[in-house]
């Protein structure tokens, strides 16, 4: 919510300090909390299903001999982890944002999420795609030209990949929460005051 509420008072060209960006109703953070605890819970039901598989890849990879069946389990985990994730990531797209602005409760605001994110799935989809394969690429690109110039030799170098890394990390999440925001703004124009 800070980073929302960042982009919020720099597009309505308000001063943006540190006690403004932390205005969120007390109300409304005990609700959030609720959010966050829901969020905790599902993401370690999604590691407890996921575990097994991770287990059978990570004993494949310490064998001699690499299978061939790694690429497969991992193209299978990959599969498993978007179908479990992409129910959590509907319900916690806008709902943060409906609580802390509109006081939703926690079962309206995940509602409303799905509702939104349901009234635009193609192009929130195509832009989430192209965001993470741009940073996928990005990240790829880097590490490539970082091992040509001998960064796995080299400490210095590898410690200004892992620092670009982050950078390149610490964008890629702004550029997530600006797209968050830009997209609560375009579906729910009409609840905003």
């Amino acid at each position: 919510m800070i980073f929302i509420n960042f982009f919020r008072l720099s597009q309505n060209k308000k001063e943006t300090d540190f006690k403004a960006l932390l205005k969120i109703n007390k109300e409304n953070i005990r609700v959030l909390i609720y959010l966050g605890v829901i969020c905790l819970f599902y993401s370690l039901l999604i590691s407890l299903i996921l575990s097994p598989d991770i287990n059978i890849i990570l004993a494949a990879a310490s064998e001699a001999e690499m299978s061939e069946d790694i690429s497969s389990n991992l193209v299978s985990i990959f599969i498993k982890f978007m179908v479990l994730a992409i129910p959590i990531l509907m319900a916690t797209w806008f709902s943060p944002i409906l609580i802390a602005y509109h006081n939703f409760g926690l079962m309206k605001a995940i509602k409303s999420s799905f509702a939104g994110v349901l009234l635009s799935i193609i192009p929130i989809t195509l832009s989430w795609l192209i965001l993470l394969g741009g940073f996928i690429s990005l990240i790829f690109l880097m590490i490539m030209v970082f091992t040509i110039l001998g960064s796995s030799v080299n400490v210095l170098m590898s410690y200004v990949l892992i620092f670009l890394c982050m950078l390149v990390l610490a964008a890629y999440i702004s550029t997530l929460f600006s797209f968050q925001y830009t997209t609560y703004k375009d579906i729910y124009k009409s609840i905003i005051k």
